[in-house]
Parts: C-alpha cells; sequence; structure tokens
C-alpha cells in the first residue's frame, strides 16, 4: 500500500509508517444510511451507507434491524432509512 501511496504523493517517501488502513466509505446520494427491507426483494434487509460513520453506528443500526426482523418495527422510527427511497 505503500508503495502505491508514494507513487501519487511522492514527498511521503521518507516518512516512517507505523501502520496504514483504508477502507471504503460507501454513501448515498442523499447521505442518510440504508437500513431496513428492500420491497423488491422479500426477506433481503440491508444496512449500509454510513459513509464514515459505519463503525460507530453499527451497534444502533444492527440493533434496529434486529428489531424489524425479529418484532416486524424497530424501537425507533427508520423511514428515513429506507432502502426503498431510491429506483432499484
Amino acid at each position: 500500500m505503500l508503495k502505491r501511496a508514494v507513487e501519487f504523493f511522492p514527498a511521503i517517501k521518507d516518512l516512517n509508517f507505523i501502520r496504514a488502513f483504508a477502507g471504503l466509505r460507501p454513501f448515498t446520494p442523499d447521505g442518510l444510511p440504508l437500513i431496513g427491507e428492500v420491497d423488491k426483494i422479500k426477506g433481503f434487509y440491508i444496512a449500509a451507507g454510513h459513509e464514515g460513520d459505519g463503525i460507530a453506528l453499527a451497534p444502533i443500526s444492527g440493533k434496529l434491524l434486529a428489531e424489524l426482523i425479529t418484532d416486524g418495527k424497530p424501537s425507533y422510527n427508520i423511514d428515513h432509512f429506507s432502502p426503498n427511497r431510491f429506483e432499484l
């Protein structure tokens, strides 16, 4: 990874790196995550598109999704996060 980074930023060639991390930061056009069941694929639930906040929001997203799947309704209104708000 460092070799590739140096190709783009030659100035970092002589820096001493302890560790590096790279990850995807998926996001949606409106900036809100996708949490819920996909209407066109019954039984398919999704929790994604949290941008850089995925790790921080994973516990609550998982809790709400688990409640939706097991109880049919989450303890918080997640309508704004519906994956069905976009054309699939």
